[in-house]
């Protein structure tokens, strides 16, 4: 009898760490927002919703960071993403850790962004304002706003390219610690090192390496408090450019918003 009392304590013991161990693995397979300091918000169908750490990510999110604010977003695939307001950043599509081919899609429409990503891990393909940039292994520093992107390569490797349909310029392998620069649709400018006028300009947080802070975040996440629907003037950015088609099915599902009428076409009145 002794024995089985025993074995039983064991047993539940064993249990207990099973849950544990399988509660941590849970955390640590979620997208997650996992630094939200300041002002930030985050746009799921047409309704902005106070960000909190330790809330999952949901492939759609507009992440819409304040001044001096921060988001960092980990995905368990690998990759890390800092948001530093004033910064808008779209989570265009997130891919499973088991995926064959995972690839995580931003889109990158203003602000200071510092991402890295590991070889053997998902990449991470930005879309920016002027060009493309894929990160599959290394860490680089964005800054990008409607007209013009930049981007440093603090380590490691990255690949940038022209946006489909836009203006063609010649793509290229950026390494560690080469500097990459367009404006509108200008030829892209290069150079060994940061410029001190881009180093001077980057937020002090962004110059620390990213901290993997995931496994913290335990139990059932934060539920964001919905707050009022997007306008139309927040709206029009992403109803331009490359992100116009997902915009488009999104706001043309709610007809009576006001960003809806920039997505519905004339009607054919020749007949």
């Amino acid at each position: 009898m002794q024995a089985v009392r025993v074995f039983a304590v064991a047993f539940a013991h064993a249990v207990v760490l099973f849950a544990l161990a399988s509660a941590g693995a849970t955390a640590a397979e979620r997208p997650l927002y996992t630094i939200v300091d300041g002002d930030a918000r985050v746009l799921r169908g047409v309704t902005w919703h106070r960000l909190e750490a330790g809330a999952v990510v949901e492939a759609g999110d507009v992440v819409e960071a304040g001044e001096h604010a921060e988001v960092q977003v980990e995905l368990p695939t690998g990759p890390i993403v800092r948001i530093t307001g004033p910064g808008i950043a779209h989570v265009a599509a997130l891919a499973a850790a088991n995926a064959k081919h995972p690839v995580c899609e931003f889109t990158l429409l203003r602000g200071w962004f510092k991402l890295s990503a590991k070889e053997k891990a998902a990449p991470l393909e930005l879309t920016l304002p002027v060009a493309a940039l894929t990160l599959a292994d290394g860490i680089v520093v964005v800054h990008a706003d409607a007209r013009t992107a930049e981007v440093f390569v603090e380590a490691g490797r990255a690949n940038i390219a022209p946006l489909s349909g836009r203006a063609k310029f010649v793509g290229r392998k950026l390494i560690e610690g080469e500097y990459w620069a367009r404006a509108d649709e200008r030829a892209p400018q290069t150079a060994e090192g940061a410029p001190r006028a881009f180093v001077s300009a980057m937020p002090v947080q962004l110059r620390d390496a990213l901290p993997a802070l995931a496994a913290r975040f335990e139990g059932t996440p934060p539920k964001l408090v919905a707050g009022r629907i997007v306008n139309a003037a927040e709206a029009n950015p992403w109803l331009a450019g490359p992100t116009r088609a997902a915009f488009t099915r999104r706001f043309a599902g709610t007809p009576r918003h006001p960003a809806a009428r920039e997505t519905t076409p004339p009607k054919d009145r020749s007949s």
